[in-house]
């Protein structure tokens, strides 16, 4: 037996956060982004070991891969995010 997943999120919110290197501040507020995704496969296999079926043998395999998208900026890059709040030195 075999299976197979995948879920593709559009318009998850995310915490943007902009690090302010000289003060130690933050500024969080929430950000709406694209590209949120997981994926699953997996198989199953059993089979008798004996004419009876008393003794059986069974085996999975199971692999999950997950891409979440954030953001984290200090204030030397936070000028390339558009409404980034702008740090007074």
């Amino acid at each position: 037996m075999a299976h197979a997943d995948f879920n593709l999120a559009t318009g998850s919110i995310s915490q943007l956060t902009v690090y302010d290197d000289v003060t130690g501040r933050r500024f969080t507020r929430p950000e709406n982004i694209d590209g949120n995704w997981n994926a699953a496969a997996g198989l199953t296999f059993n089979t008798p070991l004996d004419r009876e079926k008393v003794l059986n043998l069974s085996t999975s395999t199971d692999a999950n891969f997950t891409r979440s998208v954030s953001y984290v900026a200090s204030s030397t890059a936070a000028s390339a995010l558009p409404d980034a709040p702008r740090c007074v030195r």
